[in-house]
């Protein structure tokens, strides 16, 4: 619905104030795609070609992911809780772990985000309370160098030799307009920046933030504001409209986002019944998936830019059936990161322990299941395991 795309809540694509200000390019425009969620559920099972299953060495323990990147054959994740990035093998084995808390020259109080700078293979550490970015060696895992930033924003990311930072929050900028902005690209260490994307006053004090990471992982890097429909993809000196979402019967959003501001939280019950919060999107060469809310409920939505069409959408997941089984898909979890051409998705422990209890799944993983590995490790998983992560392809 157009409406959406153009009220005066939303944030605007900026005009050029300055040479550091910088409009969206329409370059490949002609490939934006654009989704539209049906009313209903649409359930293809059949979605699913292959799967694999890391278990996470448990000899260092994991609190709270929240954000996965594969590189160079390891994974790195954020531990929020720990407040530490930890590296694991493309297998599972435990590596090593950054984690230097302080006030001194490689150190911080808070790691909110990371990235990775492939071309230096560099860890980019981001500690918003010392207001710096902090880089390590992979290889030798030694602090090279830090940088001070004069902003506030909320996640960091690497891109084509610069960094990009999310910054949705206006409070902070007074005195200095141009940091008003949601998305800022630092060319260099140290270099110019530029500015995308201008915040409108009432949403950048509005705090309450659906989208805390601002950044996604795919074939390119993506980027989303607060509470718009559309994905945007960063790609070389480009930013442009990678995707845009279509919900239908959603007329009540701008008004109920409108109160959600003057109340101080999104969590009302006109805002939580808009369908409007896009999370965890994922998006390969053909396929784009990502969960949202409607009226309180989570959706799964899968998109195939192929048949230009939703070929699955629901509500409630199936974890598995005895057709994924006999493919050796042991179980299906909504998946929320990507890897290549892969999507991967985290089983929690929880979910691990309620299928190891579960007679029916065990009963179907031993008739149906050509391979005993998961089964084998299943039985052995204990509730002080790490998560574990789960490695998809899609023939769609």
């Amino acid at each position: 619905m157009k409406y959406l795309f153009s009220i005066v809540l939303f944030l605007s694509i900026i005009s050029c104030r300055n040479d550091n200000v910088v409009t969206i390019s329409n370059k490949k425009v002609e490939k934006t795609h654009v989704i539209n969620v049906p009313k209903g559920e649409v359930d293809n099972n059949v979605f699913l070609k292959e799967a694999k299953y890391i278990f996470l060495d448990s000899s260092h323990m994991l609190g709270k992911i929240q954000r996965i990147l594969f590189s160079n054959d390891k994974i790195f994740i954020h531990d929020v809780i720990a407040n530490a990035v930890v590296v694991y093998s493309e297998t599972g084995n435990y590596l090593f772990h950054i984690k230097n808390i302080g006030k001194g020259p490689g150190e911080y109080l808070e790691l909110k985000d990371f990235t990775i700078d492939e071309n230096n293979k560099q860890l980019v550490l981001f500690a918003p309370k010392l207001h710096k970015v902090i880089r390590y060696s992979i290889e030798t895992k030694q602090f090279i160098g830090e940088e001070e930033i004069e902003f506030y924003p909320q996640a960091v990311a690497w891109n084509n030799n610069s960094l990009f930072f999310y910054n949705p929050y206006t409070f902070n900028y007074a005195d200095q307009e141009e940091y008003c902005h949601s998305l800022i690209k630092q060319l260099a260490e140290g270099g110019d920046k530029r500015f995308y994307f201008k915040v409108q006053p009432k949403l950048g004090n509005f705090l309450s933030d659906p989208n805390p990471r601002g950044f996604f992982y795919g074939d390119h890097l993506y980027y989303k504001n607060r509470f718009e429909p559309k994905i945007y993809a960063i790609d070389n000196d480009s930013v442009y409209l990678s995707s845009e979402v279509h919900f239908s019967d959603n007329e009540a959003f701008p008004k109920a986002l409108g109160d959600a501001i003057q109340k101080g939280t999104r969590f009302t019950e006109a805002y939580m019944n808009c369908s409007v919060e896009i999370n965890n999107y994922c998006e390969t060469q053909d396929i784009i998936t990502f969960k949202y809310f409607r009226e309180k409920y989570p959706y799964s939505l899968i998109y195939s830019k192929q048949k230009k069409q939703v070929v699955y959408h629901k509500c409630r997941n199936t974890f598995y059936t005895e057709k994924w089984h006999k493919k050796n898909i042991s179980v299906f979890f909504f998946p929320t990161k990507v890897k290549g051409d892969s999507f991967v998705s985290i089983l929690p422990n929880q979910l691990m322990m309620n299928l190891k209890k579960e007679k029916d799944y065990i009963h179907s993983l031993k008739k149906n299941c050509s391979s005993s590995a998961f089964l084998r490790k299943l039985k052995s998983y204990t509730p002080n395991d790490n998560p574990v992560l789960a490695v998809y392809k899609f023939q769609i």
